[in-house]
């Protein structure tokens, strides 16, 4: 991964880490090398290669290599924490 793809997943994960207006799609190759499709909401950059983050998926606090981060978009929070308006 490029110092330049470093910085722009950063920035996306910085913009993610407010909870009322983002979570962060992202696709992540696990520690058995399985790529998977999580929703997280970043906590805070621990180092300047792995992001604290809750997994909505897990329900709990995980570390995330962003060397392992296939992946990622940054989707309003409404649409994954509270779901859709039409299925209320």
């Amino acid at each position: 991964m490029t110092e330049r793809e470093l910085k722009r997943m950063r920035s996306l994960l910085m913009k993610a880490s407010d909870p009322d207006r983002y979570a962060a799609r992202i696709q992540y190759i696990d520690a058995d090398g399985k790529v998977t499709d999580r929703i997280i909401s970043p906590i805070r950059m621990t180092t300047p290669t792995t992001v604290r983050a809750l997994c909505l998926q897990r329900e709990e606090v995980r570390q995330f290599r962003l060397a392992s981060i296939r992946t990622i978009e940054l989707v309003p929070a409404h649409e994954v924490t509270m779901g859709r308006e039409s299925e209320w």
